[in-house]
């Protein structure tokens, strides 16, 4: 079994940032924390009959204000998994 449960936030508005790197970081993070181990993890669980788990958050379904790198990282794992 495969559980993805990577996650780092972010809080505060685009508007306010001084540049753009902490949504790179986010997703890295987030998104890639979750396909990288998923991809590699593939082949050893298709011939174990193992199963893959991933943990999102609500802001996968719905934003939130100030969060908008963490809320479109869990949007990608979202839709990742489904």
């Amino acid at each position: 079994m495969l559980i993805n449960n990577a996650g780092i936030s972010m809080h505060g508005r685009v508007d306010e940032l001084k540049d753009t790197a902490i949504f790179e970081r986010v997703m890295r993070v987030n998104y890639m924390g979750t396909v990288w181990p998923t991809y590699y993890a593939l082949p050893h669980l298709k011939t174990s009959k193992g199963m893959v788990i991933g943990v999102s958050s609500l802001q996968g379904k719905f934003g939130f204000p100030g969060s908008s790198a963490y809320a479109a990282s869990k949007h990608a794992v979202q839709g990742f998994f489904d």
